[in-house]
């Protein structure tokens, strides 16, 4: 198995954490557990929001492993508009309680990245 160099918090997570730690403790230290339970909870989701757990990742040359933690809900052929070619897509839905965490599926080299942006939609 190749090794995980992540930690178990994603980086990007920690100021969201911190602050709200910081304010869940100030609730707690001013007017007490009663008020600040809600907050405690609100750090507990964060956090386990922005977990990032290890994975096993298999040393065979030609896997293909889920980019994302979820559930699989279609998978279909499709035109992928940017190499103009026929694809195979195989869709992947993370609810609030999945690691938001997405890891490359294949080993290579990215060599062109297309961004377009969108709104912010539910994706259900």
């Amino acid at each position: 198995m190749k090794s995980y160099p992540h930690p178990i918090i994603a980086r990007e997570g920690w100021p969201f954490i911190a602050i709200a730690l910081v304010v869940a403790a100030g609730v707690h230290a001013y007017a007490g557990l009663g008020w600040a339970l809600p907050l405690w909870l609100i750090v507990l989701f964060v956090v386990q929001f922005f977990r990032d757990p290890p994975r096993v990742i298999p040393r065979e040359p030609k896997a293909v492993l889920s980019p994302a933690d979820g559930r699989i809900v279609a998978v279909e052929k499709a035109h992928d508009p940017y190499l103009q070619r026929d694809a195979l897509k195989i869709s992947v839905f993370m609810n609030v309680f999945n690691a938001h965490s997405n890891r490359s599926p294949v080993d290579g080299v990215v060599e062109k990245i297309w961004y377009f942006p969108g709104s912010f939609f539910n994706a259900e």
